[in-house]
């Protein structure tokens, strides 16, 4: 008897540990790392960058970098380059809205701002197989579109977006716990494609499509 509990206990041990391990290299591999420098690298995106921004942060992996730049006190504006996206014919990215999210789950992976208002969770080891879907929720509301030569983009009061790839399978995930107004940018440049989210952190700023002009666009 003796025997098969210690049996028992050591397979159970095993697996236990055997998921520790991993867990821990899926952290390892994929999960982003910190910088308060690399966000200094993407100030061209924006106009006057030595006059309005002040700070801000980057997490950073092999092939993208997303990075949350403070922008005239009460503006954020997350840039977000994906390197592998640089061929991507921004005709061919469509909008699938009023969908349910509610019951997108990523298991496996990493959530920034968790506690916050605007979280996002990020599949470990994303990727997007040269292939963009951007997915909004029901009670999401595009308010405007625009483009032009290199961009794409529209305003909304933003509850839940995703991103997917070629197979429709959710690798980032803004679940955000109320609606926040939004300006999403498409953008292609210099061999990379960007997405760029502008939104405000007080309700007496509020956002209009015209955020776009705070971008310098190439």
């Amino acid at each position: 008897m003796n025997k098969i509990i210690k049996i028992i206990v050591s397979g159970a041990i095993a697996i236990v540990m055997s998921y520790v391990v991993f867990f821990t290299y899926e952290i390892v591999v994929y999960a982003h790392s910190s910088s308060w420098e690399k966000w200094k690298e993407y100030t061209w995106l924006i106009k006057d960058a030595e006059k309005y921004v002040e700070i801000g942060h980057s997490n950073i992996r092999k092939r993208s970098v997303r990075s949350i730049i403070r922008y005239k006190k009460d503006y954020r504006i997350t840039i977000w380059e994906f390197k592998d996206l640089g061929e991507i014919d921004l005709d061919n990215i469509f909008y699938n809205e009023k969908l349910t999210l509610d019951e997108v789950n990523i298991r496996s992976g990493e959530v920034f701002n968790p506690k916050g208002k605007s979280r996002v969770k990020v599949k470990y080891g994303y990727s997007f197989n040269k292939r963009f879907k951007l997915h909004i929720d029901k009670r999401s509301e595009i308010h405007k579109r625009f483009e032009g030569t290199n961009y794409k983009g529209f305003s909304a009061d933003i509850y839940k977006m995703s991103f997917s790839n070629r197979c429709g399978e959710h690798q980032i995930l803004f679940d955000y716990q109320e609606k926040i107004p939004s300006v999403v940018v498409l953008y292609k440049a210099r061999g990379s494609f960007y997405v760029i989210i502008i939104d405000s952190s007080s309700p007496n700023y509020p956002i209009h499509w015209t955020a776009i002009n705070y971008l310098s666009l190439e």
